[in-house]
């Protein structure tokens, strides 16, 4: 239960090695409950950094706010605990450019503190972000070039995810797509997706109302 606990934590996160294009995707919507801005959530197969194909989560909203403004919250991963459950931090650790960052984030998940670091890319003209697990070995060859970053919690094994977003309503609203992706050791691949809906959800919601002001 307790590797359930720190999955679901983790789970709200926002958000592969942040190097490639993030690919638009096609989903099947209720086109109603789209225009009312009710959180949809569906199952597609997508590859991992890794190249393996796994069944992930996507979700898709429409916000009652301009994609600039989105947008704005979406990049300000220091901002994020304001409106994310159980996130203690984000930290920009180093810049790699201006827009490819390494952030070192802690969840709290019951009275266990989670750390962890991404390399997080983000496309401005494109409206998109990716995000990657920095593993272990990662972690010594930064920490060989002088980059101080801390050896992540032992338990994860891959944390990664992309999310875009894209004009709607003739640009008065914007259409949020998420897809994040998170692997565990010791924890079946069912119960990755069950949680991942669950937290996908949350913070989903969390920048919805952010971004609406409510």
């Amino acid at each position: 239960m307790k590797r359930l606990s720190v999955l679901f934590v983790l789970l709200f996160l926002v958000q592969f090695t942040a190097v490639a294009e993030v690919s638009k995707i096609t989903v099947n919507v209720d086109q109603a409950k789209l225009d009312k801005g009710e959180l949809q959530t569906r199952i597609t197969e997508l590859k991992t950094t890794a190249g393996a194909v796994k069944k992930r989560v996507i979700g898709i909203v429409v916000i009652d706010a301009p994609p600039a403004k989105v947008w704005k919250i979406l990049e300000d991963w220091e901002a994020m605990p304001a409106f994310v459950p159980g996130l203690e931090y984000y930290k920009v650790m180093h810049r790699i450019t201006r827009d490819d960052l390494l952030i070192e984030g802690v969840v709290k998940a019951g009275l266990m503190k989670i750390l962890y670091t991404l390399r997080v890319k983000f496309d401005r003209a494109r409206l998109t972000q990716e995000w990657s697990f920095i593993s272990p070995e990662e972690i010594k060859a930064y920490n060989d070039k002088g980059i101080p970053l801390k050896m992540p919690a032992w338990n994860i094994k891959n944390v990664e995810g992309f999310e875009y977003i894209e004009p709607y309503g003739g640009g008065s609203r914007t259409l949020y797509y998420y897809a994040p992706v998170i692997e565990a050791r010791g924890v079946p691949e069912w119960i990755e997706r069950l949680l991942a809906k669950q937290g996908l959800e949350g913070y989903m919601k969390g920048v919805k109302k952010r971004a609406e002001g409510k």
